[in-house]
């Protein structure tokens, strides 16, 4: 247990430093969102917050997360694949909270009200939600379909992201795990179908 903790105390010490690195590299990163590449700018208010960390009406400034790692997830109340991805990421976020990973909804182009009633019609959420009405957020981050993911070093640079997002679970995972040193989350089985035959 003392050695998981002092490793872990390393590589958040670490994480730290990486975060205090000069702004003026972003000039030589790759373009967005390629990995490696410096984040948008993103300043978003809270419409729910059941975390605890956060209060209703606050500011979440992507510039304030540095020395953590931040999962940036668009959605909308009327995205389909939204909905079947909405638990997934949620257990996520309880995993990974211990490792000091912050996991926010962006609610892009819809209603706080419209979202809040959607949410407690599907379990809640353990994670902020950000309003981002306007869509700006949305563009910066090049949002052409959701649901939209986008996985944040505690640098600010972009570790990965992902449209449609199947299996963001282990290829997040396996991206934050790496940081830490750990074995990477098991992959999902794919389901398997039983072959029928037809009646002679």
């Amino acid at each position: 247990m003392r050695t998981k903790t002092a490793r872990h105390l390393a590589v958040f010490t670490m994480l730290l430093a990486v975060a205090c690195r000069s702004d003026d590299e972003a000039a030589t990163l790759p373009p967005f969102p390629e990995p490696g590449s410096l984040a948008p700018a993103l300043a978003l208010p809270v419409f729910l917050a059941p975390d605890g960390d956060h209060t209703v009406g606050d500011t979440v400034d992507l510039s304030d997360q540095r020395g953590h790692i931040v999962v940036l997830s668009f959605w909308a109340t009327w995205c389909a694949p939204c909905l079947e991805k909405h638990p997934a990421l949620d257990t996520f976020a309880i995993r990974y909270a211990s490792k000091g990973v912050r996991v926010y909804g962006v609610l892009t182009g819809d209603s706080p009200r419209r979202a809040i009633e959607w949410l407690a019609a599907h379990g809640g959420a353990t994670f902020p939600m950000l309003a981002d009405s306007r869509e700006r957020s949305g563009r910066r981050y090049l949002v052409r379909g959701i649901p939209h993911m986008v996985l944040i070093g505690p640098d600010g640079r972009t570790l990965a992201y992902c449209l449609g997002c199947r299996g963001f679970e282990h290829d997040f995972g396996t991206k934050i795990d790496s940081l830490f040193g750990d074995p990477p989350p098991t992959a999902p089985r794919p389901a398997r179908h039983r072959a029928t035959r037809n009646a002679a």
